[in-house]
């Protein structure tokens, strides 16, 4: 079995894809989405059994190592979320805006009487 050290001279010396990221959260199914490892149907017991991977085809090796994973009932990284979050905070923002501005046009048109009733 080939060392830590080795893998990374090999993958650096002729890989085709590297994600070499430690605090970057991954969906699994991205990971393993162009790999044999496809094919895996009980994902949660597999990374718990399984920190580093090697696996081949007819093309490609594929070394896949897990330094930390989440089970989807579990609570997700604020980093793996924080795009969502800020999406639905600037949604929430937009439509308390939209209905101060609406309630706002009322009041005005109220005043000066500039509305019609249907």
């Amino acid at each position: 079995m080939l060392t830590w050290k080795k893998y990374n001279h090999i993958a650096t010396a002729s890989l085709r894809s590297l994600h070499w990221e430690t605090e970057l959260w991954i969906n699994f199914d991205e990971v393993i989405s162009n790999t044999p490892l496809i094919s895996v149907q009980e994902k949660s017991e597999f990374l718990k059994n399984n920190s580093f991977v090697e696996t081949s085809d007819s093309s490609y090796y594929y070394f896949i190592r897990v330094l930390d994973y989440k089970i989807s009932d579990q609570i997700a990284p604020l980093t793996y979320i924080k795009d969502d979050i800020e999406s639905i905070l600037i949604n929430k923002k937009k439509v308390e805006l939209r209905k101060e501005l609406e309630e706002e046009v009322y009041k005005v048109a109220k005043e000066n009487n500039e509305f019609e009733i249907y």
